[in-house]
């Protein structure tokens, strides 16, 4: 099973796009990882006309045995006759592909399982090629695009339009692609899928497929989030001045005020009340699958099956969040507590975690962190 990586110079939308930097790593890195990590890949390539673009891929330990001759190194040239390209330098020297796995480094977030599940896929169903779609969103299906007649807004589809989400077809788009698993043979036959091709669903989070700098910016906050940092050792903890986090006695006083709402909440219902709650997707990527990693009082704390944050979820509804923010206990809380201890809170807790976050995070990041402040 033979990968290939396109990645030619020459990108107008965002210059050396191949190479950009993204969450402080080249963005051909990312896909030097997938393969990698692949169990199904027997060999990956890199397919560049580009001498900086081939050096970089040889530092990020993928295999650059050839050089894409310019003519198939275009702005319009198709992916067909490159993959066709390829598959033919390598038989020269030997190496013969029952199929062929594409791999654009303009999808970034592809992982090492998505390459294996299109491989399994391509197998266990014979069919000619598979490729990877993501969801269309809702408004984007064919039954919710308009077109403009003049200055009126018209369906672009025949039919009439259909306004509840429930009711719309599910529709997929390829995403980018991020995946093409290909037979050789129909490479040969000059096509790219066949007549038999399969989908490999992929999440939209994952599909992300960098064109111009605003997917750059979206794709660097989402491999940013998969960035895990250790716990701390109970030694890297400073101590906690108490006297300068709670000024004049507050937090004695804060107890003799009230307890914690949630524990009120329970004591008086066994439970948090469903009206008080509200389910949300993913805050950062809207993914909406995820698994429980722990549930207490019925707040469950759950890992986003897209892009992995964990996020809280149910979370009470805007209407008690605004009941108890702008309440005037709250308020005296605030006061008591945040003003007479900010400058503390900074330097102790705010400047500690950026501090801990430059210690892991790649070195483009820590100047960003520091403004966070």
């Amino acid at each position: 099973m033979l990968g290939v990586v396109p990645a030619r110079g020459g990108s107008k939308g965002i210059p050396n796009k191949n190479v950009t930097t993204i969450a402080g790593r080249p963005m051909l890195a990312y896909t030097a990882d997938a393969v990698r990590g692949s169990r199904r890949l027997t060999r990956a390539v890199v397919s560049t006309d580009d001498e900086a673009i081939a050096r970089v891929a040889r530092e990020l330990g993928l295999e650059v045995p050839f050089l894409r001759p310019a003519e198939l190194a275009a702005d319009g040239t198709p992916m067909l006759p490159v993959l066709q390209h390829a598959v033919r330098e390598l038989a020269g020297s030997g190496f013969v592909a029952d199929a062929v796995v594409l791999l654009q480094p303009t999808s970034p977030l592809r992982r090492a399982e998505h390459i294996d599940r299109a491989v399994d896929l391509l197998e266990a169903t014979g069919a000619d090629s598979v490729v990877s779609v993501v969801e269309v969103p809702h408004q984007f299906t064919p039954t919710s695009i308009m077109r403009l007649d003049g200055e009126r807004l018209r369906p672009y589809a025949d039919g009439p339009i259909v306004t509840r989400r429930q009711d719309k077809p599910r529709v997929y788009a390829r995403n980018g692609p991020a995946v093409v698993a290909v037979r050789t043979s129909v490479l040969e036959r000059g096509s790219l899928y066949g007549d038999d091709c399969r989908p490999m669903v992929m999440s939209a989070a994952d599909s992300v497929d960098i064109d111009g700098p605003e997917d750059l910016a979206s794709a660097d906050l989402l491999l940013m989030r998969r960035i895990q940092i250790p716990y701390r050792r109970p030694d890297e903890y400073q101590r906690v001045d108490i006297a300068q986090l709670r000024p004049g006695g507050s937090y004695r006083q804060l107890i003799e005020k009230r307890t914690h709402p949630i524990d009120e909440l329970v004591r008086a219902h066994g439970r948090i009340p469903d009206d008080l709650l509200a389910p949300r997707p993913c805050p950062t990527c809207g993914e909406r699958e995820a698994s429980l990693e722990l549930e207490k009082d019925h707040m469950r704390l759950v890992r986003c099956a897209a892009c992995d944050l964990v996020y809280v979820t149910p979370t009470f509804d805007e209407a008690h969040y605004k009941t108890v923010y702008r309440s005037s206990e709250y308020q005296e809380i605030v006061r008591d507590l945040g003003i007479g201890s900010h400058e503390y809170r900074v330097q102790r807790f705010g400047r500690e975690r950026v501090d801990l976050m430059a210690r892991h995070l790649r070195p483009a990041r820590p100047s960003a962190a520091s403004a966070w402040i």
